[in-house]
């Protein structure tokens, strides 16, 4: 509500614009500022035209938020679009006292103006209300800290994740607490859940495991993170938020006493999410009533089923969990490698039935080449004339061996030249002796 009333405020401020270019000197006033917010762009771009008024609207919200905002042209500074590891176009971070923070929400004014409240908001909120009230809330899962002070050890470290993971998870310091002790819970499912060293391991990993709702709604960020944690996601597709199938999944979700090891769970509701489902599992079919499992590694396009009906009980859906970890479930799906090649045939098809003359070309052209210089190496005619292509020549070892045997004259030898004397200022050379030989 706070955010729709700030928005409307702003929608009074005229057609100020102050979103600045940024350039080279991203780097320095990312340094100098505490919260910048950049769209990192490409002009050829769609997506970033889109964009583009939305952004500019902005300026004067920011600028009230204490934000500096700009863009920055990615084709000129790709220095810098290697820096901030920006891989599409438009990219949206906002820098956080030089942390950043990458923006995966809708492009709309209203979206962006409420994200960047967050990212540029303290980490840990003060709350007021009692327990019961926000457990009564619901929402979001909510990390809570109860304790009289902020300067004890439990604290210091519930401050550091809270810095860490803003604005994507909810940290509050309950002001209203009057306990002793220093107590960190999760507020999550209608119910709170209280940080236990021995059984967590570390808050971190505490704040890691309870980050999502037990069955929330399908995002691709949730089952990117579920995979990528290697834990198992299930996720179950419901004709819609009627659905009563949709219960004995979500109660074995929610149900903490016997938790299913290693898997986590969430449900998509509704035909907008079928895209994201077709493409998990490589699939143009998937229906309402299925449970689909994916493995943990990475989502590749394969998957364990199981069809969900009015009467499948708990411990059946159970079973079939345990017996995937236990490999005695099928794995459906393609692997990556075959997954590509039927992208490709299945996009040949589709320009064979519609551009059946474009098809015939592009598979028409490489055909008759091919063969053309098989034809051509094939059909070389061999050169073999029967004879050696080097013969010998016996007659050119004999006459070798004559030249070696037959010598010449034995020539006289020059006499040695006696050295002039040298007071004399002429040097006589002495005349040389030749031989004479007879006819």
């Amino acid at each position: 509500m706070k955010q729709l009333l700030l928005l409307l405020l702003f929608s009074y401020l005229g057609e100020a614009n102050d979103v600045v270019e940024f350039d080279g000197n991203l780097v320095n006033l990312i340094k100098d500022n505490d919260f910048v917010l950049a769209s990192f762009y490409a002009p050829w771009c769609g997506h970033c035209k889109a964009l583009k008024p939305t952004w500019e609207k902005l300026g004067p919200q920011m600028a009230m938020l204490g934000i500096t905002i700009g863009q920055i042209d990615c084709t000129v500074h790709t220095d810098i679009a290697s820096r901030y590891a920006v891989r599409g176009f438009p990219s949206i971070k906002m820098f956080r006292r030089g942390r950043a923070i990458d923006y995966e929400g809708m492009r709309d004014q209203e979206s962006i103006v409420a994200w960047a409240t967050k990212a540029s908001g303290p980490a840990v909120r003060n709350s007021a209300r009692q327990v019961d009230d926000l457990i009564a809330v619901g929402g979001e899962p909510m990390f809570v800290y109860n304790g009289p002070d902020t300067k004890g050890d439990l604290y210091t470290e519930f401050a550091l994740l809270a810095e860490e993971n803003l604005p994507n998870i909810i940290f509050a310091r309950n002001k209203s607490t009057t306990t002793e002790s220093e107590i960190v819970s999760v507020i999550k499912d209608g119910g709170i859940y209280h940080f236990n060293l021995e059984e967590a391991g570390s808050m971190a990993d505490f704040v890691a495991a309870e980050r999502f709702s037990s069955f929330p709604s399908l995002t691709g960020k949730i089952a990117r993170e579920s995979v990528e944690n290697k834990r198992y996601f299930a996720l179950y597709v419901a004709e819609d938020e009627n659905d009563e199938r949709k219960n004995v999944i979500k109660t074995i979700a929610q149900d903490r006493s016997k938790p299913v090891p290693g898997v986590s769970f969430s449900h998509a509701t509704g035909s907008h999410f079928l895209r994201l489902v077709n493409h998990m599992t490589s699939r143009k079919d998937v229906g309402s009533g299925e449970l689909l499992v994916l493995p943990p590694g990475s989502i590749d396009g394969r998957y364990f089923r199981m069809n969900i009906d009015v009467e499948t009980s708990k411990d059946q859906v159970i079973d079939f969990l345990l017996n995937i970890q236990n490999g005695k479930e099928e794995l459906l799906g393609e692997s990556p490698f075959m997954r590509v090649v039927n992208d490709m045939l299945g996009a040949f098809i589709e320009l064979f039935q519609k551009q059946p003359i474009m098809a015939g070309m592009i598979i028409g052209l490489p055909t008759v080449l091919i063969s053309f210089v098989i034809w051509g190496v094939c059909s070389v005619p061999e050169v073999d004339d029967g004879e050696p292509m080097y013969e010998e020549n016996d007659s050119e070892e004999e006459s070798d061996g004559n030249e070696e045997a037959e010598e010449g004259p034995e020539e006289e030898k020059i006499p040695e030249i006696n050295k002039a004397d040298p007071a004399d200022p002429v040097r006589k050379r002495p005349k040389r002796k030749t031989a004479h030989y007879d006819d």
